[in-house]
């Protein structure tokens, strides 16, 4: 109970062959080293103690190649990919289909920061973990313009006139009943196609 929070990473093994305390070791040794490396990064992270050269942290990566600035922007992506996501699958409450994508963006963004505190990302991989930072960006903007339409889109209905909204031309025999039951069809027909 006296070491640190981060110190959990070393007790993490689910093989029998975890290499957790070389990771804690890591973590620990770039918090205590914070002066060496918060302003613009730092390069000789490697004397630090056995095996530092080994940077298996991606968030420790970020730190020691760009400072505490870029740390931070790097959490802050983190955070507000998060919460756009669980936004958007509010607001798309009721579409299974969105749902469930937004449910699998989530996990997927949830498994890439578990999977930050074991691994460093090498420049392929980066490719890969933008394209899915743009693949959830997209996501979370249709879904919130797929509620900005549902919600204006029978307000858009209602304010236009009756034959002009339907489009078509009537007789001056029919009936404004038989009018409204025909243009009723024809808008109700159009929104659910």
């Amino acid at each position: 109970m006296k070491a640190p929070v981060w110190a959990l990473i070393a007790r993490i093994d689910l093989t029998g062959s975890s290499s957790g305390d070389h990771r804690y070791m890591l973590v620990d040794f770039c918090i205590r080293h914070f002066s060496d490396w918060w302003l613009r990064g730092y390069k000789d992270y490697n004397q630090w103690g056995w095996g530092m050269f080994d940077r298996c942290n991606q968030f420790v990566v970020q730190a020691l190649d760009g400072g505490l600035l870029a740390l931070v922007a790097y959490i802050a992506i983190f955070s507000r990919s998060f919460a756009a996501i669980g936004e958007a699958r509010k607001k798309v409450q009721g579409d299974r289909g969105r749902e469930w994508l937004l449910w699998c963006l989530g996990s997927t963004l949830f498994s890439v920061v578990v999977a930050h505190f074991g691994i460093n990302y090498p420049a392929m991989m980066e490719i890969g973990l933008f394209t899915f930072w743009t693949l959830s960006s997209v996501a979370t903007f249709e879904a919130r313009q797929a509620t900005v339409q549902r919600v204006q889109a029978p307000a858009d209905e209602q304010l236009a006139s009756a034959p002009g909204a339907a489009g078509i031309y009537l007789p001056d025999g029919e009936s404004k009943e038989a009018t409204t039951a025909y243009l009723f069809r024809s808008v109700v027909g159009r929104t659910h196609r």
